[in-house]
């Protein structure tokens, strides 16, 4: 299953490694992470990734929401998540147990 993750925010402390966590525990599920963390490539900006990520949106079966993805300073989950609606995508909401 393909699926796309709709990340928190990049000012939230210990960002990298709950995304991290998260692509790694959805991959050992069997999931194709359809948007993955980049490496830091100063080459291209978040705000170009961004809007690569987000066209990824009508190829998966699935969006996933992490925790917090409703608090990015540029709005882009709420982009995202509009995406996904729009497109009749299954959304996973992350829960902390």
């Amino acid at each position: 299953m393909r699926i796309y993750i709709i990340r928190s925010s990049d000012q939230e402390e210990n960002y990298i490694d709950r995304t991290l966590q998260v692509e790694k525990k959805m991959m050992d599920n069997g999931f194709n992470i359809m948007n993955p963390l980049p490496n830091q490539n100063k080459h291209i900006g978040n705000k170009a990734l961004n809007s690569i990520y987000g066209s990824l949106i009508p190829y998966c079966d699935a969006v996933y929401a992490m925790e917090g993805w409703d608090k990015t300073p540029s709005h882009t989950g709420d982009k995202e998540m509009a995406e996904a609606f729009i497109q009749r995508k299954t959304i996973i909401f992350e829960q902390k147990v």
